[in-house]
């Protein structure tokens, strides 16, 4: 009769609790009770009313509240596979079989199996996200893909569903606001750049830009130059005021870092930090050619403004500086151990700056 009770218990937990299929397992005897007429219940038992205590041992026996076993559901046919392995304990594997509608032969093909090699791969896959997420909360699906790929062989389409799966999301925040002054007497440079993006060889083409970043002590303004080959960011320099010194300071970083011969263009917008004298000498002295964006017209700049859109989307939106000194460490951890030599760019085959200039080394060395 135990054996009986806990079978119907462990029907009563099944999807849906389907009182035909329970019937189904249910002592023959049960039916003649059923129709007997009410019996009352001994004195001092409450009515027939069950304590707190008999309820509880009812429902660690498997008598659950039908209501509450509704709620639970099989999505998968593995789902059932996984109930019956943890209730077959005092109840026949053949009778929980019956009752979810599947074959004990696909059961214990199922138990014997293990992990499937896809789901392996899955659960690889997973583990990276996660780190990479954890580590790069603002890079999205592509960027995630493209880098999740080189360790681990995927699609793009696996990612998604795996990220999804994850609750993955970029935590890019998006702004963009202008500091360029070009109200100003100072010379204006042909564009000579012309909205080129396209070039072949490092240290050619230059562009820079400035932008701002808040903090507690006041905006912090961050100068960079940036190679149009490589992508990569060749100088930059960081002050309290929006200068040509500032400029300047990015200029001479690149020069000492890049080492480039002179005819290399170096395009900027009409900004009176790229316009003013000291500015203009210097690049004479180096040999290089000046060009300016059209008046009005920023997407003339746009590579230097998509390395700033990154910067604040992936860095300085999500954080929040109280000192300047703050900041500049955080944007030089930024450029330094992630833009350049991490992150990947669309426009060079998904490789970081530091690969795309290392796989442009090989090539011209053979």
């Amino acid at each position: 009769m135990q054996s009986d009770e806990k079978t119907v218990g462990t029907s009563r937990r099944l999807h849906g609790y389907h009182p035909e299929l329970a019937q189904s397992v249910r002592h023959p005897a049960e039916g003649n009770r059923a129709a007997e007429p009410h019996r009352a219940s001994p004195a001092g038992s409450g009515g027939g009313k069950q304590s707190t205590a008999q309820t509880a041992g009812a429902e660690r026996r498997g008598h659950r509240d039908p209501k509450k076993i509704r709620r639970h559901t099989f999505q998968t046919i593995e789902d059932k596979y996984r109930f019956i392995q943890s209730a077959s304990a005092g109840v026949s594997v053949d009778q929980l079989c019956r009752l979810l509608e599947i074959s004990r032969s696909g059961y214990y093909a199922w138990l014997h199996r293990g992990i499937s090699p896809r789901k392996l791969q899955d659960q690889r896959l997973s583990r990276q996200l996660i780190t990479l997420h954890q580590k790069y909360p603002a890079l999205g699906l592509d960027s995630l893909f493209h880098m999740t790929r080189r360790q681990l062989m995927c699609s793009r389409k696996r990612i998604y569903r795996l990220m999804r799966q994850l609750h993955i999301r970029s935590a890019r925040r998006n702004a963009c606001r202008s500091t360029t002054n070009s109200k100003h007497s100072h010379p204006i440079a042909p564009n000579l750049l012309n909205r080129n993006f396209q070039i072949s060889t490092p240290n050619t083409v230059w562009v820079g830009d400035i932008t701002y970043i808040p903090t507690g002590q006041g905006w912090l303004y961050l100068a960079i130059v940036k190679d149009l080959c490589t992508k990569k960011v060749v100088g930059y320099a960081f002050s309290n005021r929006i200068d040509t010194a500032l400029t300047l300071a990015a200029l001479r970083m690149a020069v000492k870092r890049e080492h480039p011969a002179p005819g290399l263009l170096f395009h900027s917008d009409r900004g009176v930090q790229y316009a003013a004298a000291a500015y203009r000498e210097e690049l004479e002295k180096l040999g290089f050619i000046q060009s300016m964006s059209r008046k009005g017209e920023p997407h003339d700049n746009a590579v230097a403004e998509n390395f700033f859109s990154r910067l604040k989307c992936e860095l300085v939106y999500l954080r929040s500086y109280a000192t300047r000194s703050q900041a500049q460490n955080s944007i030089f951890r930024y450029i330094e151990g992630f833009y350049n030599p991490i992150r990947p760019h669309s426009s060079i085959g998904w490789l970081s700056p530091m690969e795309y200039a290392r796989q442009l080394k090989r090539q011209n060395v053979a």
